[in-house]
């Protein structure tokens, strides 16, 4: 595990987009059961280096241990934690000027934390929280939500999800207000780790709270007003009991024949990318209200490269599909282009090579010339290249970003004004938009951030594209890998202060027989690409 959260978009960029003054006055929340859990140890430290957030005390509660039952389970999760695990606890290290309170009576703990005169108090265990928070502090207590809200709760945390096989793990921030009364202030899907180590499925969830606790923090720190758009609810906080040694066995069963059947259905080999076209326009996804798998014809790679993230396009009645290449024996990708046409493809040529890997060639264009945001995020930048010679010769424009670590920016013009639709890679995958009124000008950070959580819709698919009057976003939906499948999004309203989306289509690799997955979509009036994932030897 990362021992520190690096600075990213989900904080960083927030403040390089705004100008906020004041400082919050914040307390922490701990059982008293010996130390602190890993992942609230690195929450702690990132609060600690944001200057608006001061971490006055921690307060240590006298709770009972958790009851897990003995036996099997006991052996299991003790050997499922073994590799690591963001539950274990570690030593406190308070940050700097803040005491730690060891625990009284219920009653005193109640009286000195309503004397720090606290804006929030922090609950940081993964236990649900069962206090009344009434009186504690000005903006009440809040906590991680272990798990999907809706529904109770596993100990340990994130357990229920991995056991099940679920595809997706929920992570939420909820603000308690009172007794019994709460807001949900953010709600995070991430893929379910599907390993045998079980216990390893808290480690991506909990890696992400810390950037939307603090993310949230400052928002309430530019306006408390923030806090109103979310409706006061009364959340159900039963907690599921330990497994048995029966569950637990059969559980290590699952996934022992899971993880056999995987190695006999490779035998060896390994996923590949590849591009197929189809130039039948009456069945384009643009033209249709569904998706049409069939018609599809595969794009040659010579040499054996692989070919992905598909972008056409087409100049003065030429047609030009633009991929992400990677030769064989190597894993770092560059952009290439070919003609396509009604009778084949050219040969493909090589336009942009850089010493760090490349994909995703979001060409477009902007006042009769063309442009492309390839995805750069190895290098930590988001890059700008204009055409010099359409398709073949591109030069650097201008670095619109040299502090963040984004994939897949995918941009958009809209009424004059340039959006810019870019997914965090630091912590699962949370999407974020951001506009400006030049292609090349200052990006303002939208108030609706991030606009997706959610694995299942959020990293971009390709271009957003027109159908039957509506705008439509592609989104991969990489729950059950990455690329596993495409989200198609209805935009029901974008604009500096508003944005809206709607699921309305998943696609996913059933187009074809034997894929593993598809993530990228692309068309134009003459052809349509896609991409898939499949075995080859």
């Amino acid at each position: 595990m990362e021992p520190d959260y690096p600075p990213d978009i989900n904080a960083h960029l927030w403040r390089s987009c705004r100008n906020v003054s004041g400082r919050l006055r914040c307390g922490i929340l701990l059982d008293s059961r010996g130390g602190i859990e890993e992942w609230a140890q690195r929450v702690i430290d990132l609060l600690s280096r944001e200057p608006a957030i001061g971490i006055e005390s921690i307060f240590l509660l006298a709770r009972p241990d958790p009851r897990h039952s003995s036996g099997i389970f006991e052996w299991f999760h003790r050997w499922s934690s073994a590799a690591g695990s963001p539950l274990t606890r570690v030593e406190i290290h308070a940050p700097k000027d803040a005491s730690i309170l060891a625990p009284g009576t219920r009653g005193e703990d109640r009286t000195r934390i309503a004397a720090a005169d606290l804006d929030v108090l922090i609950w940081l265990e993964s236990r649900a929280l069962d206090l009344d928070c009434e009186g504690l502090a000005r903006l009440g207590v809040w906590c991680i939500c272990c798990g999907d809200p809706d529904t109770p709760l596993s100990d340990p945390a994130f357990w229920r999800e991995a056991a099940t096989g679920s595809d997706v793990s929920t992570l939420a921030l909820e603000q308690h207000i009172g007794r019994g009364n709460a807001r949900r202030l953010s709600v995070c899907h991430l893929a379910t780790w599907q390993g045998l180590r079980v216990t390893q499925n808290a480690a991506e969830p909990l890696r992400l709270a810390g950037p939307v606790l603090l993310r949230s923090l400052l928002n309430v720190l530019e306006g408390e007003a923030w806090l109103d758009a979310f409706p006061i609810e009364r959340p159900d906080r039963r907690v599921l009991p330990a497994p048995g040694g029966f569950e637990t066995a059969q559980l290590i069963a699952r996934k022992a024949a899971r993880s056999v059947s995987l190695r006999l259905s490779s035998r060896g080999r390994e996923g590949r990318w590849f591009v197929a076209i189809k130039n039948n326009p009456d069945q384009f996804r643009a033209r249709q209200d569904r998706f049409v798998p069939a018609g599809f014809r595969d794009v040659p790679s010579p040499g054996g490269s692989q070919f992905a993230d598909p972008f056409v396009v087409e100049d003065q009645g030429r047609n030009w599909l633009f991929v992400e290449e990677i030769p064989v024996g190597t894993a770092k990708g560059r952009l290439a282009v070919m003609e396509m046409d009604d009778g084949g493809f050219s040969a493909p040529a090589t336009i942009l090579d850089q010493p760090y890997h490349l994909s995703y060639p979001c060409v477009f264009r902007d006042r009769g010339e063309f442009f492309m945001l390839p995805e750069t995020s190895a290098n930590n930048t988001v890059e700008l290249y204009r055409a010099t010679r359409f398709p073949f010769e591109w030069k650097l424009e201008k670095v619109l970003r040299s502090d963040v670590r984004v994939v897949d920016t995918t941009p958009l013009l809209l009424d004059g004004i340039w959006y810019f639709l870019t997914t965090s890679a630091h912590h699962g995958y949370e999407t974020f938009l951001f506009w400006s009124k030049s292609l090349d000008g200052e990006w303002h950070y939208h108030p609706g951030n991030p606009i997706c959580s959610d694995v299942r819709r959020a990293r971009g698919a390709g271009p957003l594209f027109h159908c039957q009057g509506a705008l439509i976003r592609p989104a991969q939906d990489c729950s059950v890998r990455y690329g596993y499948a495409m989200a198609l999004n209805r935009v029901l309203k974008i604009s500096p202060t508003d944005y809206e989306e709607e699921l309305i289509e998943v696609i996913y690799p059933t187009w074809r027989e034997g894929l593993l997955g598809t993530h990228t979509l692309s068309s134009n009036d003459a052809f349509e690409a896609i991409d898939g994932l499949r075995y080859r030897s």
